[in-house]
């Protein structure tokens, strides 16, 4: 082959640094094989279409770019052969188009696009990537990365042509070659490790790293990726081995277990957590379709086997690497703690929401991720992580790529292909477990590596063809369910309209300010105080004290906010924005919900506008931007009230009722009595006054049923673990106590009308006339019965929600957000109406010669209305980005958390105390062991002889008149931050960030603990 030249490969494949691609003296030749590949396969598709496909495929995997950069960079075989057979392909299309007529041939791509919503969206997709090259960065890495999409997209026009001709054989041939390729794929990974092991050669796609087990990754360049690719291999073989007769499982089941080991040696963490995703959904579908004898054989075959490998560890046959069990126990997303590649890949997902947040609507361009990464916060924090400031940057996701790169216009059509996808799959997978056919279970395991597949891939980006040949093909094998999803362009256009005008405000810079005071840290604390395993999902902790003195756990509120919270640090690391994103979301998802509610009683129109009226709700956008119990409640009340509303008509939607009912009790506990009281009346009205035949007595025993089981389980085990703390804290004290406004938040009844006045701004100057006409419609005789009763529906739960929050004393202005939902439908209704009657009533532009101008004036109506709104929003931003008060305390604190494991520091079981700062964002930016203290306690500290420690954190003001009274030369200031200092003495090292004590002392002279044993009685020091 020649002569190799060096090149750098950043340590990745340990000591085979050539690269053949990269040698100029070999280039021509393997240039001239990429050629000659490109030309094979266009022949070959020119002869037999369908065949040069299935010849394609065992190309997928080869991926290494020190064996496949045929050329060029990244010229790897399957994309000089898919070149070969894309050029046939549109070869043979432009002749086929040229014998027709342009006009005919124009309507003919319609009616494909129009028939092929997978298509459309994919072009739609496609075409936002290409323009978002105009605001790159970096229009190099655009151009590339966009040249790839393209032969994405003409590759699913390629399968699309073989199915078609070819139907399901096609895919059935398609998988079969695709899981045999993987089996001997997965062949290469023992000769790998034999090299490696037994030769001391590290081949290509070898990762040795010090202080951790080598990782095995075939012939793929990234292990990950191959990790991946093994999932799915994985679980077609499940399928295969379950659904073939006896005599054919005996070849699959060690082409199963040779991949099933490849995977394991790759120690991909990503693909794991996939792999526990897919097998999730096989169990789910294996109880489904009643294999239960298989499911008790597989899991007591794995049980087996996991025993008899815990047995041979606990003996000591068989010893775990240390590093090895690090690894397997380090998936934890919080930064700074366990594996450092963990929390880069969390530092690169929040970078790609911090370029979203910069760039909320058009994103900041497909192949720019590098150069905008760079100018976001959290790059500080990913150097510090994976030093790598000369290398290229590449997106980490395959869900928040399309964020970054053209944010909400460019992401909702993308996460829309992704729903039809497996909803198609889900659809036919359900279909053929229930017949029960042979090979039944094959859509099962498409539908289990594909989900495999989507969850590794928050965390990796997948720009690779075998990813979107797995995709496609799984689309194509659930064509017919697809064709049966009723999702047009038009609900398409508006979601996306929606998604982006809400989410734009929403997520605006929405990790940038610090925590604000109280509930919003409070929350945010305990859900890290889970991942961090100080308390559990089932007995939560706010102050880290409640676990050193065995009392005061935390139960004000239920926990589902909590551990979703929890859930996202895992994915975001610990950071202001995961606080804040699962209340985000709800926001934009309140949004939907509003639309689909207001289309379904009243049409599109008032839906889409009703929609817009909650997205410019100043409420709505601020709460949704702070991360608190109350949008997350309000949507879950919203979707008790939308399944109430589709139940009436579809009885199997019932049971939806009591599962968002049980999703409320444990988000926000007693507030559940707005929907259900709401529900109670309705229901009574519709019996009286309508006559409704819509409900039954057993539909009620449904909605308890689902509701009880959504709720009881958590209380009933909080109940049995703390009995009476419990029922003490949860129901006496922050249930009925805290109603009566013990607590300081007491306001008069009517309070709350000023508080709609102040933050529904201008949609309460028409909500009053809206008011009075929806009243007016439900009392007036002439009034169709499909508006009467929705309006009654919208009225009667907008009034349970204000007098039920306004007869209790305690009144904050974010309880009111859930009656924002429906004032809003009930405002969009009322718009819609004055709409109509000035159409009617001055015939605007009503010009014959236009086709479709009703639907022209409607859009330029809501377009003036939705930017009057978006106006007025951002003269009013004020009152929705919220001013970053407590940045000091968070600089400040991160400064003493990063310090807890370095001995001139403090030791772990002395506190950090505070003195006059709210105790919410103290205890969760001093990520250590931290106390409040009160006046007399500071001032005991400040007035204790030499030889005694502290240090604390408070405000500047409050240290100077403190040191005013009781002057002390040993106290001295660590750090100032803004309006706060750290201060303390007698400490005989501090960090080299703080400045140098005056004075020496003899640690022997001092206790370190002497104020924690001293003021509070701490059992965890004196044991």
């Amino acid at each position: 082959m020649g002569k190799l030249c060096k090149t750098d490969n950043r340590g990745l494949q340990g000591n085979f640094e050539n690269k053949i691609g990269h040698c100029p003296n070999v280039m021509e030749p393997i240039l001239f094989a990429g050629i000659i590949l490109l030309i094979l396969y266009f022949l070959l598709a020119r002869q037999d279409f369908v065949k040069s496909i299935y010849y394609l495929i065992p190309l997928l995997p080869l991926d290494n770019r020190i064996y496949f950069n045929w050329g060029f960079e990244r010229a790897t075989p399957v994309r000089w052969a898919l070149v070969g057979v894309i050029l046939f392909f549109l070869f043979s299309s432009a002749r086929r188009f040229g014998k027709l007529k342009l006009l005919k041939s124009l309507k003919e791509l319609r009616h494909s696009l129009g028939k092929d919503k997978f298509l459309g969206l994919l072009v739609v997709v496609w075409l936002i990537r290409l323009l978002s090259t105009i605001w790159s960065l970096d229009f190099a890495s655009s151009v590339n990365i966009n040249i790839f999409f393209t032969e994405i997209v003409l590759l699913y026009l390629v399968l699309k042509k073989a199915f078609l001709e070819k139907g399901q054989e096609f895919v059935a041939k398609s998988l079969k070659i695709y899981f045999l390729t993987g089996v001997i794929l997965a062949l290469w990974s023992p000769v790998q490790y034999w090299f490696y092991k037994f030769q001391d050669r590290v081949l290509p796609g070898v990762w040795p790293l010090p202080n951790s087990p080598v990782r095995i990754g075939s012939l793929f360049w990234d292990i990950n990726h191959y990790g991946a690719f093994a999932v799915t291999i994985v679980f077609l073989g499940v399928a295969y081995l379950l659904s073939v007769k006896r005599k054919k499982a005996i070849f699959i089941l060690p082409a199963f277990l040779i991949t099933a080991i490849s995977l394991g040696m790759t120690l991909s963490r990503s693909a794991f957590i996939g792999f526990a995703g897919g097998f999730f959904v096989f169990i789910c579908g294996m109880f489904y379709g009643r294999r239960i004898k298989q499911i008790l054989l597989g899991l007591a075959v794995l049980l087996t086997i996991l025993g008899i490998g815990f047995l041979a560890i606990d003996r000591g046959v068989v010893k775990v690497p240390k590093n090895l069990y690090e690894r397997f126990f380090s998936l934890n997303f919080s930064y700074r703690v366990w594996d450092d590649s963990i929390n880069a890949h969390s530092a690169l997902i929040l970078g790609s929401w911090q370029i979203l947040e910069d760039n909320p609507v058009i994103g900041g361009g497909y192949g720019s991720f590098d150069k905008k990464f760079r100018l976001t916060p959290n790059i500080k924090d990913y150097f510090s992580l994976d030093p790598v400031e000369d290398a290229k940057i590449p997106a980490h996701s395959v869900w928040f790529e399309a964020l970054s790169a053209t944010g909400f216009v460019g992401a909702v059509p993308f996460y829309l292909l992704i729903g039809l996808l497996f909803a198609s799959l889900y659809q036919k997978t359900l279909v053929v477990l229930k017949l029960g056919k042979s090979l039944s279970l094959i859509p099962l395991g498409v539908l289990c590596g594909l989900t495999a597949i989507f969850l590794s891939g928050i965390f990796y980006s997948y720009n690779l063809e075998f990813f979107f040949f797995f995709v496609f093909i799984a689309l194509f094998l659930s064509w017919d369910e697809y064709q049966k999803i009723n999702l047009n362009y038009k609900t398409a256009l508006i979601i996306t309209f929606l998604v982006t005008l809400a989410g734009s405000f929403i997520f605006y810079k929405l990790g940038r300010p610090a925590l604000a005071d109280w509930d919003e840290s409070i929350y945010a604390q305990i859900s890290h105080n889970i991942l961090h395993i100080k308390g559990d999902a089932f007995a939560l902790v706010w102050r880290e004290d409640a676990l050193r003195d065995g009392k005061d756990f935390w139960f004000e509120k239920p926990p589902l906010y909590i551990w979703l919270t929890s859930f996202t640090y895992f994915i975001f690391g610990v950071n202001e924005f995961a606080a804040r994103f699962v209340s985000a979301l709800a926001g934009v998802f309140g949004v939907l919900v509003v639309y689909f509610f207001g289309r379904k009683i009243f049409g599109e129109r008032i839906g889409v506008l009703s929609a817009v009226v909650l997205a410019t709700t100043t409420h709505w956008i601020f709460q949704s931007r702070n991360g608190t119990l109350d949008v997350l409640t309000s949507l879950w009340i919203l979707c008790v009230m939308l399944f109430f509303w589709l139940a009436r008509n579809n009885p199997k939607k019932w049971k939806w009722v009591g599962i968002f009912l049980g999703l409320t009790m444990m988000t926000k506990g007693p507030i559940v009595a707005i929907p259900i009281i709401s529900l109670v009346i309705f229901v009574l009205l519709d019996l009286l006054v309508f006559k409704s035949l819509s409900y039954r007595l057993r539909d009620t025993g449904k909605i308890i049923l689902w509701f009880l089981i959504i709720a009881v389980p958590w209380h009933a085990v909080e109940i049995i673990r703390f009995g009476k703390e419990f029922i003490d804290s949860y129901l006496f004290y922050h249930i009925l106590e805290r109603s009566r406004g013990i607590e300081g938040h007491q306001n008069d009844f009517w309070w709350y009308l000023i508080v709609l006045k102040v933050w529904f701004r201008q949609w309460f100057v028409i909500l009053i006339p809206s008011l009075i006409l929806g009243l007016f419609a439900i009392f007036a005789r002439d009034t169709k019965r499909e508006v009467r009763k929705p309006l009654l529906f919208l009225v009667v739960w907008s009034l349970v929600t204000f007098l039920v929050l306004s007869a209790s004393s305690s009144k904050i202005q974010w309880y009111l957000i859930p009656i924002y939902p429906p004032l809003s439908i009930i405002v969009g209704w009322f718009l819609i109406k004055a709409y109509s009657l000035i159409e009617d009533k001055f015939k605007i532009f009503n010009f014959k010669f236009l086709v479709d101008l009703k639907i022209i004036k409607y859009i330029v109506f809501v377009l003036i209305i939705t930017v009057a709104s978006i106006f007025l929003e951002f003269r009013w931003k004020s009152m929705w980005v919220a001013e970053d008060v407590n940045r000091d305390i968070a600089v400040l604190g991160a400064t003493v958390s990063e310090l807890n494991d370095d001995p001139s520091f403090l030791p772990r079981k002395v506190p950090i105390y505070f003195y006059s700062m709210s105790p919410g964002p103290a205890y969760y930016y001093i990520q250590r062991f931290s106390r409040p203290v009160a006046q007399n306690q500071i001032e005991d500290m400040i007035k204790s002889p030499s030889g005694k420690a502290f240090m604390a954190m408070t405000k500047e003001s409050s240290f100077k008149k403190l040191m005013v009274k009781y002057p002390n030369p040993h106290i001295m200031v660590y750090k100032k931050e803004g309006d706060y200092v750290l201060f303390g003495k007698d400490w005989p090292q501090v960090s080299a960030n703080f400045a140098p004590q005056f004075y020496p002392i003899n640690p022997s002279e001092y206790d370190p603990y002497f104020f924690e044993k001293e003021l509070f009685n701490s059992k965890w020091l004196n044991e």
